[in-house]
């Protein structure tokens, strides 16, 4: 079994990254449809991979994704695009799924805030160096240009340390647990090329069929 597994891991780590880097923006039917296409262009090259593959099984733990539900994640395709990329997840959020799974996950540890907050630039550049999660609600198609150096994620390294870009002469150390969540009220936003560049835009929209397997959760949960 383990020697299957081995043959299998090029090929899954190959449409694990690609449903990471290419499928964020889309509903999960269309995800679904666009990574069976790829398993038919392996089988059509000979490249091996394990024919029972979803990204969330190859990527999180059983025990994880039982935790997401039991957060009332609807899609377990969205925590999985939003926990394993690097870039900063921008969440389209019509229905709050991702505000209240973001909030439910990281409870008193998460610093929510929005962009009329006066000094919120300032509570982010704070977080950066002391490693604490931030949740920016209901952004605008205009993102703010002083958020960029953040999403832009520019490290210098100083022996072992990391320091995070803000300015041509800023520097700041980057904690290892910052996190920053982004999310939009938009159904369907249209962002500059330069922010959905520097983020995962994960879209968080649910259709009938997701929330039926949410109500089934909560009632399961009563």
């Amino acid at each position: 079994e383990f020697d299957q597994l081995e043959k299998w891991l090029p090929g899954d780590c190959f449409l694990a990254v690609a449903f990471l880097c290419y499928c964020g923006p889309f509903p999960s039917e269309y995800r679904q449809s666009i990574v069976g296409k790829w398993k038919k262009i392996f089988r059509t090259q000979k490249m091996l991979f394990n024919p029972n593959f979803t990204p969330t099984l190859f990527l999180e733990e059983a025990v994880n994704v039982q935790d997401w539900h039991i957060h009332g994640l609807a899609n377990e395709e969205n925590a999985t695009l939003v926990l394993n990329g690097e870039r900063s997840p921008l969440c389209i959020d019509p229905q709050n799924q991702a505000n209240k799974w973001i909030k439910k996950m990281f409870k008193e540890k998460l610093i929510v805030m929005t962009t009329k907050k006066e000094n919120y630039i300032n509570i982010l550049e704070n977080a950066l160096q002391t490693g604490q999660q931030c949740l920016l609600q209901d952004v605008a198609e205009d993102i703010d240009p002083s958020l960029m150096p953040i999403l832009n994620r520019e490290f210098v390294k100083q022996g072992t340390a990391k320091l995070f870009k803000l300015g041509p002469d800023r520097l700041v150390g980057l904690h290892p647990d910052f996190r920053l969540f982004i999310t939009t009220k938009m159904t369907n936003p249209c962002w500059a090329p330069e922010v959905t560049s520097r983020t995962t835009v994960v879209n968080f929209s649910v259709k009938e069929q997701g929330l039926e397997e949410q109500m089934l959760g909560i009632v399961v949960g009563k």
